[in-house]
């Protein structure tokens, strides 16, 4: 999973971005996937955005609020 804003590719938290996180994670629940999601966190190419502990506790905030939504 990535989220980034619509016209800039820079990894953003999840949730944060423009990226349609919620709608993909509705289609693949809605198709049965009940499998392990990754993270793409790009700190090499980008150092200016958060620390990958920081982008993994927001990652998994943002999935667990959303658990029932999708």
């Amino acid at each position: 999973m990535k989220d980034s804003a619509a016209a800039d590719r820079t990894p953003l938290l999840l949730g944060t971005g423009a990226v349609p996180l919620l709608e993909i994670l509705q289609v693949l629940r809605t198709n049965g996937y009940d499998g392990w999601y990754s993270l793409e966190w790009e700190r090499k190419w980008h150092p200016g955005i958060v620390p990958l502990a920081d982008a993994l506790l927001a990652g998994r905030d943002w999935l667990a609020a959303h658990e029932a939504d999708a």
